[in-house]
């Protein structure tokens, strides 16, 4: 996520969704609005922790379940 920085902290301060990673019960997937309309930023963070693990670009929204907003 060269230049991404902006992406990354609006995808955390406001996202499009927060999923609960199906790997980890303690880590969430923030999708936000990438650098084109095909694109999403997906920041992965462990809320135990309070870190961001990574963030990358992303085509569609995946994880475990959904978590915000409820469905």
């Amino acid at each position: 996520m060269d230049g991404g920085k902006e992406f990354v902290e609006r995808a955390i301060t406001s996202p499009r969704s927060i999923w609960v990673s199906s790997s980890d019960a303690d880590v969430r997937i923030y999708y936000g609005e990438g650098p084109s309309p095909y694109l999403l930023v997906a920041v992965k963070a462990n809320i135990r922790k309070g870190i961001v693990l990574t963030a990358h670009l992303a085509k569609k929204e995946t994880g475990d379940h959904r978590e915000w907003p409820s469905v």
